[in-house]
């Protein structure tokens, strides 16, 4: 668990200001792992097998000027992110959670006003489906999840320029083209510190 919590604290975040904070509930206390039950909702209801679920919280200002910090929650994902590898490295699930009363969180974890509640995580081994409610089973194994294209997400020069890129990806190399110009924009070359720019 330690190594988990380590890799988040080396996540990058703006100013280094490591906004992060995270309330860790065991199975050692079993009234306070009830207690973070206790928060989540009905779709999530599966996560209160797990034996470790965690609170994840970010704080709202930068400490120095006390400024809203508009990139907290930014910054949290990075360090959730970090803790995800972790946990797939040591051959842990781990799942975060939306699914969650957030007004009874700040109440039973006593969070202050200047911190705001990102997700709930739950972190155990993998069970079997056939632990989960019958409705969920199916979702489990339903072939639904789709993955947009990448064209769809990336733009060029503007807004309105909404699929107008294309990539075309090998070992060893990555362009990345204007489809109406019919121009490569970039070529990556997958050695190491190498990227060149073409006219």
């Amino acid at each position: 668990m330690l190594s988990i919590l380590e890799a988040a604290r080396w996540a990058p975040s703006s100013k280094n200001e490591q906004p992060w904070r995270y309330i860790v509930f065991t199975k050692d206390n079993p009234e306070k792992l009830m207690e973070a039950q206790s928060v989540l909702l009905e779709s999530n209801v599966y996560a209160k097998r797990a034996p470790i679920l965690i609170c994840a919280i970010a704080k709202k200002n930068y400490s120095e000027g006390e400024k809203y910090n508009r990139l907290h929650f930014h910054d949290l994902g990075a360090a959730n992110e970090n803790m995800f590898l972790e946990a797939f490295n040591q051959g842990l699930i781990m799942h975060e959670m939306g699914g969650f009363d957030v007004q009874r969180a700040i109440e039973v974890f006593h969070i202050p006003d200047d911190f705001e509640i990102g997700i709930m995580i739950a972190i155990g081994y993998q069970d079997k489906h056939s632990v989960l409610p019958e409705r969920f089973r199916e979702k489990a194994f339903s072939p639904t999840r789709k993955e947009e294209a990448l064209r769809d997400s990336i733009y060029r020069r503007n807004w309105e320029k909404s699929g107008m890129i294309s990539v075309i990806a090998s070992e060893s190399m990555c362009l990345v083209t204007d489809r109406v110009k019919d121009k490569t924009i970039v070529e990556l070359d997958c050695k190491p510190n190498r990227i060149g720019f073409l006219p």
